[in-house]
């Protein structure tokens, strides 16, 4: 199954996490009162991934800015059921 970046959040929702932690080589973590906690159903991230989710939740002004300085912190909503902050950033040449 191809994962979106829509099921990550819902799932997010639905485990009350606080957090969600996207890096290549891993898969999805939750941090779930306060412990990180692996999504064991989901596939370990590729950096195709990542940059599939990032390319659907950005603007093209976004995705320059990102590009340029490499971070980008904005907010999302998600079919009125929450709102998400989110920090991208490049670490060791992997977004």
């Amino acid at each position: 199954m191809l994962y979106t970046i829509q099921d990550i959040l819902k799932e997010a929702v639905k485990r009350k996490a606080s957090d969600i932690h996207l890096r290549v080589g891993k898969p999805v973590i939750f941090r779930i009162e306060g412990k990180l906690v692996r999504w064991e159903d989901f596939p370990v991230l590729h950096e195709n991934d990542l940059k599939r989710f990032f390319d659907v939740i950005t603007t093209r002004d976004q995705k320059v800015i990102f590009g340029k300085n490499k971070v980008l912190d904005f907010a999302i909503s998600l079919e009125n059921l929450a709102r998400f902050r989110i920090n991208a950033f490049y670490q060791r040449g992997t977004m």
